[in-house]
């Protein structure tokens, strides 16, 4: 289970009416998810994209989902071109990648060979194409970035070169998701839970979360923040507003600001050791007794139950099964894992 799964589970234990000492799952409104009969090695997605799109490790190739088909972005080999798999990636409209896989490289729609490209940060990756995007994080390890005053910050990289570096604030160190609205604004978070907009002249702080941003998604002009815990939140220009409910721990979303799906996750967990006690000095190995993933939908701010899946200890295999991402694909919310799963 990932950190945040399993950081969602406890917090939801905590806002559960029944609490997390039930031995199997509360009963759900809603259908059970479908698998679909294709299976996923997925590592790492582009969560910029409301339909699901992967690098998947067992094919060595950037992959979509089109109509519960799983089809190539391209057909070139990732790894075995680059040497290594990437890290991160943006998959853009035209076709053309951007990836991290030891360096940063632009991948052309059209298959010619991959480009390198020279800039000393590469932790966050948004923007038009491979010939016109920003990249973000620190340079730390390679020095001040070019025109600007710090080691953090974000470049403007248009025809696989440096345009422009501008410093964002204290995100040296940290994973910090970027995303570029369709105006040009550049926003970007850092450590202090702060949320940043670099407007094309200066960087402004636009917000500060509770909790972490853990990744951003678009919706016409607008730009979706999701945090660690503290919900969706809508941001045009400067201004940010929830869009979800209090309390609403997600594990992504997908869709625009009036119309998206979103997971909750939620577990009970049990001692391997029933005579272990946790303590202030002492920590109990512990195992899941079920897990369950529930699928909604808000329309408007109406939100309904659309599909969820359950697991037990018993079902060891499928309780292994981890969201990696949410994505739309027709007229489904499609949940990416080991396996592929979708709402009826």
């Amino acid at each position: 289970m990932t950190r945040l799964a399993h950081t969602l589970a406890l917090l939801f234990c905590l806002v559960s009416v029944v609490g997390c000492d039930h031995s199997a799952p509360p009963p759900r409104s809603s259908p059970l998810l479908t698998p679909i009969e294709a299976t996923a090695d997925a590592t790492i997605t582009d969560r910029m994209r409301p339909d699901l799109v992967w690098y998947d490790a067992g094919l060595d190739r950037v992959v979509r989902l089109d109509d519960g088909v799983v089809v190539s972005v391209q057909e070139r080999h990732v790894r075995r071109e680059l040497g290594a798999p990437p890290t991160q990636m943006r998959v853009f409209d035209d076709g053309s990648i951007v990836v991290v896989a030891n360096g940063l490289f632009a991948l052309p729609a059209d298959g010619s060979p991959a480009i390198a490209i020279s800039v000393p940060v590469s932790e966050a990756i948004d923007g038009a194409s491979a010939d016109d995007f920003w990249v973000g994080g620190w340079a730390l390890s390679t020095g001040t970035l070019p025109g600007a005053s710090t080691d953090y910050g974000a470049c403007h990289v248009v025809a696989h070169a440096i345009a422009r570096c501008v410093d964002f604030p204290n995100v040296g160190g940290y994973d910090a998701p970027m995303a570029v609205a369709s105006d040009g604004s550049v926003y970007m978070t850092d450590r202090d839970l702060a949320l940043y907009r670099f407007d094309g002249s200066r960087v402004l702080e636009v917000a500060r979360f509770e909790t972490e941003i853990t990744g951003f998604r678009r919706s016409g002009a607008s730009v979706i923040a999701i945090t660690y815990s503290s919900g969706a939140f809508r941001v045009d220009g400067d201004h940010a507003s929830a869009i979800t409910y209090d309390g609403a721990y997600f594990g992504d979303l997908a869709g625009s600001a009036d119309d998206f799906y979103f997971s909750l996750y939620d577990a009970a967990y049990e001692n391997v050791d029933p005579s272990c006690h946790s303590g202030f000095f002492t920590s109990c190995t512990q195992q899941i007794v079920w897990s369950q993933t529930t699928i909604y939908r808000s329309v408007d701010g109406h939100t309904s139950e659309v599909g969820h899946e359950r697991c037990t200890a018993a079902m060891e295999e499928a309780c292994s099964f981890e969201t990696v991402a949410l994505g739309v694909d027709g007229d489904h919310a499609v949940v990416l894992g080991p396996r592929i799963r979708r709402t009826n």
